[in-house]
């Protein structure tokens, strides 16, 4: 029954995304990707020494607060070789926090305690399967709407669904891990944030004709292995996924 069932909700995806629009367009990626990407800020903050910040990676997931030619601009007339102050005082007067663009939130169909639980007789086990259902509220987040208004000011990539993160230093989604989030999903009875993961992924084929490694502008050039949809396919236990297949 549950099988029949993903395999309807899939088809309905499938149809779904077949008529959708483009949600990240050309020219607005290329317009954060002038920021986010490479040139001479990129530069410039990257190289500064000592660092303006202990993880390379902080610095591309503040989102700016202004359109990227006026920072870009701004940046210009500091002159060609600013300060390690000047620099910290441009960026912290341009950019917000790093993960500002994403917001927490409870996923909808998560409940603390869900039907797989109750069949695990091992109360060991069943105390941890119970530990690691309890983590996804904690890694899901949704898209602020800020970025949907101004996307030319951020890395991240726009999305219609919810996304859950890989923990640690991560703020975005990635193509790998969401195979391994989707199965765990799928266990803890989350079909709704599940299949929005997977929408997600199909928005990316219609946005770029492949799926990025992960979901901030920066990623565009790096691609996984090219089995994107037999990993859905594997997660939901359907093949309807398959006809879309990189």
């Amino acid at each position: 029954m549950i099988h029949r069932l993903l395999g309807l909700t899939c088809a309905a995806l499938g149809t779904a995304w077949a008529a959708a629009e483009p949600l990240n367009d050309a020219a607005t990626v290329a317009r954060a990707c002038s920021v986010f990407c490479s040139g001479t800020l990129m530069a410039a903050v990257q190289t500064c020494e000592p660092p303006l910040f202990n993880d390379s990676k902080t610095f591309v997931d503040c989102p700016l607060l202004v359109d990227p030619e006026d920072a870009l601009d701004a940046f210009a007339a500091l002159g060609p070789a600013p300060s390690r102050e000047a620099l910290a005082a441009f960026v912290g007067g341009y950019f917000g926090p790093p993960g500002s663009d994403l917001v927490s939130a409870t996923p909808p169909d998560w409940t603390e305690t869900p039907p797989l639980l109750q069949r695990i007789s091992n109360a060991t086990w069943r105390e941890f399967a119970a530990s690691l259902n309890g983590i996804w509220p904690e890694l899901y987040r949704e898209v602020s709407a800020d970025v949907f208004v101004a996307p030319q000011r951020f890395s991240l990539l726009r999305r219609r669904h919810g996304l859950v993160l890989p923990g640690g230093r991560f703020r975005e989604s990635y193509y790998w891990d969401s195979y391994w989030i989707v199965r765990g999903l799928v266990l803890s009875g989350m079909l709704d944030t599940a299949q929005g993961l997977v929408q997600n992924l199909l928005d990316d084929v219609l946005d770029f004709g492949f799926v990025p490694n992960g979901g901030r502008v920066r990623a565009l050039g790096e691609r996984g292995p090219r089995v994107t949809w037999p990993r859905p396919c594997a997660a939901f236990h359907s093949p309807c996924f398959c006809p879309f297949a990189a």
